[in-house]
């Protein structure tokens, strides 16, 4: 298995050893990360799994992360936090995150916010709705806990 493939490894379960030498193995980067000023993400998220991966990769990059696992919840959540990014996947209960994407884009409170798209969807035809519904950015799970903070970067500069 490898640790460091954040998608792959929670979809095999979270393994504390993995974690652990996830952390060691990144320590550099980590410390990077953790010297600057703590950013709030959204992370809109209907797999436990998936959750817990992502959590911890963005919580020991030092951001805030505030959890939501309906496309409806996210938008009503977005309003009230008002996070400085929000990740989002597309195949969600209640409200699809395409539908949660354009609707987050046409309200005065959140088209500010920059909205990277996670998910399993690798076709181009997803990527190209998203990024009609005003998506800013778009990934595919699995991914390295590197390329996620990279990605997020770009949009909080």
């Amino acid at each position: 298995m490898s640790w460091v493939d954040i998608g792959f490894a929670t979809a095999s379960g979270f393994q504390q050893e993995g974690y652990l030498l996830l952390v060691f193995y990144l320590y550099p980067v980590i410390k990077l990360l953790r010297e600057k000023p703590m950013k709030k993400i959204l992370l809109v998220e209907d797999e436990k799994n998936i959750i817990l991966g992502v959590k911890t990769c963005l919580e020991v990059a030092n951001y805030r992360v505030v959890v939501v696992e309906d496309g409806a919840k996210a938008i009503e959540t977005a309003v009230q936090e008002q996070p400085d990014l929000i990740l989002l996947d597309l195949m969600l209960p209640k409200l699809d995150g395409i539908s949660a994407c354009e609707q987050l884009k046409t309200m005065e409170e959140t088209r500010h916010i920059p909205i990277v798209v996670l998910t399993a969807k690798t076709g181009d035809a997803d990527r190209k709705k998203a990024q009609a519904a005003g998506a800013d950015s778009y990934m595919t799970k699995p991914f390295r806990p590197e390329q996620l903070w990279g990605e997020i970067e770009k949009h909080l500069i």
